[in-house]
């Protein structure tokens, strides 16, 4: 396998055979790739060193096509985009997750919520709605939901480091460096009790 082209090739390959081969007892094509694709998805969340975060495969194309899109405010490509979910709260869902992926905003404010400091996280909030692509609610749920995850974060590393299991809570603590965490940060939730 010499690039990321050739190792699609053989998935698909792999997952058409299997496909095929469960068809003959009567398995429905649709589960047997759903099931194939949850776990090539948890196989990228344990290569990024996160066992059972669930947090690969969250956005897609598709999603970053419709962000993209809000983000540069064309008309026609928001329509052609928005096709593709079944309704406005799915458009929102995808919309908030992107922002949470893309926009460093969310997680300095993420990081106000979790220090306690709100009216940094209102400024920054106030920011991102007056670029005037997203909506308030958007905004404001794309915040809690990854002030949550983190907390959530935070909290297994420090259950992993009582335990004594060090390393995993390492793991933990690189992932979050890896979404755009400063060492800073992380270094003072580690002190924190």
């Amino acid at each position: 396998i010499t690039n990321d082209d050739d190792l699609e090739k053989i998935l698909r390959t792999y997952k058409n055979l299997i496909v095929k081969a469960t068809s003959l007892f009567g398995v429905p094509a649709s589960n047997v790739t759903r099931f194939l694709d949850a776990v090539r998805l948890h196989a990228q969340d344990i290569a990024n060193g996160e066992f059972l975060s669930f947090e690969a495969g969250l956005t897609s194309p598709n999603s970053q096509r419709l962000y993209n899109a809000y983000v540069e405010d064309d008309d026609d490509k928001i329509k052609k985009a928005s096709r593709l979910y079944e309704d406005e709260a799915d458009i929102e869902s995808a919309l908030r997750q992107e922002l949470r992926e893309n926009d460093a905003r969310i997680r300095d404010a993420a990081v106000a919520v979790i220090n306690g400091k709100s009216s940094n996280r209102i400024a920054l909030q106030k920011e991102i709605i007056a670029d005037g692509h997203f909506k308030q609610d958007s905004v404001v749920e794309a915040t809690n939901a990854e002030a949550n995850y983190v907390k959530g974060k935070l909290k297994e590393a420090k259950e992993y480091m009582a335990k004594g299991k060090t390393e995993e809570a390492e793991a933990i603590y690189k992932a979050l460096l890896k979404r755009g965490y400063s060492k800073e940060f992380i270094e003072a939730q580690k002190n924190k009790k």
